[in-house]
């Protein structure tokens, strides 16, 4: 994909990270999307779809010159199409900024990637805020959602789920893991992201020798058997899906998510990947989906029920798990190309 060189840090044209690991579409190739250098896993989820990547910064002001980088950008590849994947105040100024620039048949979208658990920070709800307020004025023609039935929290948004993709990776084929007997939880120390339930949900599993981290359960080891923990620092890229392909199974057990990109990461290198319920219609009836999905999130026995299940399924010799984890992704890449389809109007 032809890359845009821009000396200012605030501004990224097709990066390398944000095309290499991405899908092609015919018709998708046609839309742009705008994302947050800052916002980690939304800047992730948009690197796996087809499409010109624009990526501005969330917490620095966006310049003039930017701005008609941008314009130039979108008028010299003839992109009539621009989604905004989350919404800023800078997204904002330039949503407006293009709708006064751009001529003829031009259209601009939202996808929104919050949930309404995450309303407690303000900044979520100004966000909206400000994506209704372009949506009245005309600046942006539809807004839409990964989080499945959003349209209950705010009607306007589109009745569809829009679906996340996982990457594209082309050098990991999914290995036997009958005998291994890893459990990853590459998750922050926080509430929401729930690590220390999951840790404690891995230990407890006689099928699981060894409990990767990425951060330290700090005080656990005084009052819970934390032996099997190994802390493996914070990983990124090619270092986390390497992690990823070398576990038995990843843990992402979180208390508020829409669809992780921890899960489709995951399961692109052909590892199972423990999630809570998604609420994903299209998908809910599927076997991996009853296999890989936890009832109850805040609980230990829950977890590690489930992780004892999975690995029980993995094992049986009748199953060609490798397989059906593939075509499971598949499924789910197939999913994502033909919502964002659907939603550009492009179908």
């Amino acid at each position: 994909m032809y890359q845009v060189k821009v000396n200012s840090a605030a501004l990224r044209i097709n990066g390398p990270r944000e095309t290499f690991h991405a899908h092609d579409h015919d018709q998708l190739r046609k839309a742009a999307h705008v994302f947050h250098t800052e916002w980690h896993g939304i800047r992730s989820a948009t690197s796996c779809l087809p499409g010109h990547k624009i990526g501005i910064s969330a917490d620095s002001g966006i310049e003039g010159d930017a701005i008609r980088r941008i314009h130039g950008y979108l008028y010299e590849h003839k992109i009539a199409k621009v989604v905004y994947q989350g919404f800023s105040r800078n997204a904002d100024i330039l949503a407006r900024a293009l709708k006064k620039l751009m001529k003829g048949d031009f259209e601009q979208y939202v996808v929104s990637h919050v949930t309404s658990s995450q309303f407690e920070y303000r900044f979520e709800v100004d966000q909206q805020i400000s994506i209704l307020s372009c949506l009245r004025d005309r600046v942006i023609s539809k807004i839409g959602s990964v989080k499945p039935r959003f349209y209950t929290v705010i009607p306007e948004y589109w009745h569809r789920t829009i679906y996340n993709a996982p990457p594209r990776l082309l050098k990991y084929v999914a290995a036997s893991r009958v005998n291994s007997s890893i459990a990853f939880v590459p998750l922050e120390n926080t509430l929401r992201k729930n690590l220390f339930t999951n840790i404690i949900g891995a230990q407890n599993s006689s099928a699981i020798s060894q409990v990767w981290s990425v951060n330290i359960p700090s005080g656990l080891e005084s009052i819970v058997d934390t032996k099997k923990c190994r802390v493996v620092g914070y990983q990124r890229g090619s270092n986390l899906h390497d992690r990823m392909s070398e576990a038995t199974v990843v843990l992402n057990c979180t208390l508020a998510e829409c669809q992780p990109m921890t899960q489709l990461e995951a399961i692109s290198v052909g590892t199972p990947c423990l999630t809570g319920r998604l609420g994903l219609e299209e998908l809910s009836d599927h076997k991996l989906t009853r296999l890989m999905e936890v009832t109850e999130i805040d609980s230990p026995h829950s977890i590690t029920e489930a992780i004892d299940r999975l690995i029980y399924h993995m094992r049986d010799t009748s199953v060609n798990f490798p397989e059906e984890l593939r075509s499971y992704a598949d499924q789910r890449v197939q999913l994502s190309l033909a919502s964002l389809a659907e939603f550009l109007d492009f179908s």
